[in-house]
């Protein structure tokens, strides 16, 4: 049984992710190329999951600006966040479809239609042009570069 997607499940999102970590370093010690892609699959929800939150957060703190006076650092910091996991989710995107592609392993279609879903937000927020060749820089990376990359602590757990 997979914790971190129990987790993920339950909206302990955080412990999520840190399990998702720990099985990532697990798999690509056991070699194992199809609970690797299944778990780096279950980092990258977990990181759109942290551009959602830090998409709320950029709105929330854009309505404060209009309303409050809030700082336009605090803003522009926000924003950051978004754009930096919006990213990083499409780097794993691109990195999880290109190793699917060589252990020829396809995603349950249940699963795309959730990926798919999830990748519409994170298209909507970089655009087009950025999250095409962010995805594609992802594509070109070997399994083991993208798991080095997964592993890198995500902004919004600092």
């Amino acid at each position: 049984m997979n914790m971190g997607r129990v987790n993920y499940d339950l909206g302990d999102y955080v412990l999520a992710q840190k399990q998702n970590m720990q099985g990532l370093i697990l798999f690509q010690e056991l070699y194992d190329k199809n609970k690797t892609l299944d778990t780096m699959r279950d980092v990258t929800k977990t990181i759109v999951y942290f551009a959602r939150l830090a998409a709320t957060e950029a709105e929330q703190s854009q309505l404060a600006t209009q309303q409050l006076g809030v700082s336009e650092d605090a803003k522009n910091s926000h924003r950051r966040r978004v754009q930096h996991m919006s990213q990083r989710a499409a780097h794993l995107w691109g990195a999880s479809e290109a190793f699917r592609a060589e252990i020829d392993w396809s995603m349950p279609l249940y699963e795309r239609t959730e990926f798919e879903r999830l990748m519409t937000g994170v298209r909507e927020t970089m655009g087009e042009n950025m999250f095409e060749a962010t995805q594609s820089q992802g594509s070109s990376m070997t399994p083991e570069e993208a798991v080095r990359y997964a592993l890198e602590e995500p902004e919004a757990a600092r």
